[in-house]
């Protein structure tokens, strides 16, 4: 019997396609085993510091082979925070105990207010590490912004071995929450015992004027947000208290020059101490890790 031409012809297509689809499942899989390979020699050896792994190549080459990544292009990021932030999404996979890319994920999340994400993050840290206390302190603000002050301060209680120069900014987090629950004492005595050792003690200086100001002393709390504004003076926090407190008591010429001083400042920032900013910047210490 005869084969018509064209017969063959589609014979020989389709079994040259179903070898070249075998041929690419088996090349895709052997692909995808070596650089898991590579990814986790990687990951071990570097989960002191993962800023110190190299990804670069590997991460163009693994990304069309299905690993979640894409740097998510949101303003007020650095290339180097998204390329962080893409690092331990890969490490996560990869190693899901790692509390690096762990607490790394998480502070990311809990900066976009995905908070469920977040939450689930911090939690996973956690489960292996119950005293971490990057986790803990992210666990925190998450009940905090949920509006839950009393878990927030038992999360912050449960932080115990900490980097020493993490301490003003506890301070800073368990004053506010104190604050926020009108325990003015105690909260003053969190603010002033870290106050001579911070850095940066803009926060601890807003809300110890706070604290002057929802205790009825206003122009006491004013020079608190000097002294702040004195710490940091492109925080806009301050100046916005100050003007506050200006027009309550009718000076509305002192107000309005207050805040002809933020109009004149070259490079005004509405967060230089917003908390989750400092979480970050912590997070992405390789001291931490």
């Amino acid at each position: 019997m005869r084969i018509h031409p064209n017969f063959r012809c589609f014979c020989l297509a389709g079994a040259s396609s179903g070898f070249l689809a075998f041929y690419f499942v088996i090349f895709r899989a052997i692909f995808r085993a070596i650089f898991r390979g590579i990814f986790r020699a990687i990951a071990s050896r570097n989960r002191v510091s993962l800023r110190r792994i190299a990804f670069s190549g590997l991460v163009v080459l693994t990304l069309p082979m299905g690993w979640e990544g894409g740097l998510r292009e949101a303003w007020g990021h650095t290339q180097q925070e998204k390329t962080f932030y893409l690092q331990s999404r890969i490490v996560l996979r990869l190693n899901p105990g790692d509390s690096a890319a762990g607490n790394a994920v998480g502070a990311w999340n809990l900066e976009y207010q995905q908070l469920d994400q977040a939450a689930e993050a911090f939690s996973n840290v956690l489960r292996r590490l119950p005293g971490d206390f990057l986790a803990l302190t992210g666990a925190a603000l998450i009940a905090e912004i949920k509006g839950d002050t009393e878990a927030a301060l038992k999360r912050i209680a449960a932080i115990g071995t900490h980097p020493r120069a993490f301490a003003p900014f506890l301070a800073t987090i368990k004053g506010r929450l104190l604050v926020k629950q009108k325990r003015y004492a105690e909260a003053e005595r969190v603010l002033v015992g870290q106050r001579e050792i911070s850095r940066r003690p803009y926060g601890l200086y807003l809300w110890l004027g706070r604290i002057r100001e929802e205790t009825g002393a206003p122009e006491k709390a004013i020079a608190f947000y000097q002294r702040a504004i004195a710490a940091d003076p492109y925080w806009l926090e301050p100046y916005s208290r100050i003007s506050l407190i200006h027009k309550r008591a009718g000076r509305n010429a002192l107000a309005a020059r207050v805040l002809s001083k933020v109009l004149s400042l070259k490079n005004p920032s509405p967060y230089p101490n917003d908390d989750i900013r400092i979480f970050w910047a912590w997070v992405m210490r390789p001291a931490t890790r």
